[in-house]
């Protein structure tokens, strides 16, 4: 992955469609932690902060883009 003068920016061409997703909500960096940490460890148990921290960036990204998100069903 190709990262420019501007710090993480990921050229979105460099970029599979889940990730080209991910780094339009602003959770890749979360996203390549939860891999690096699997691919450390082989071990989904150890890696439970990564993936919290992954799953709430998700969320809060849905949340954000919601324009119901205050409305629960």
């Amino acid at each position: 992955m190709s990262s420019s003068s501007q710090g993480n920016v990921v050229d979105d061409n460099d970029l599979d469609p889940v990730e080209s997703s991910l780094q339009r909500i602003g959770c890749l960096e979360k996203h390549w932690a939860v891999q690096e940490c699997y691919a450390d460890h082989k071990d989904w148990r150890k890696c439970q902060t990564e993936v919290k921290d992954f799953r709430d960036c998700v969320s809060k990204s849905k949340k954000v883009d919601s324009p119901n998100s205050a409305v629960k069903h």
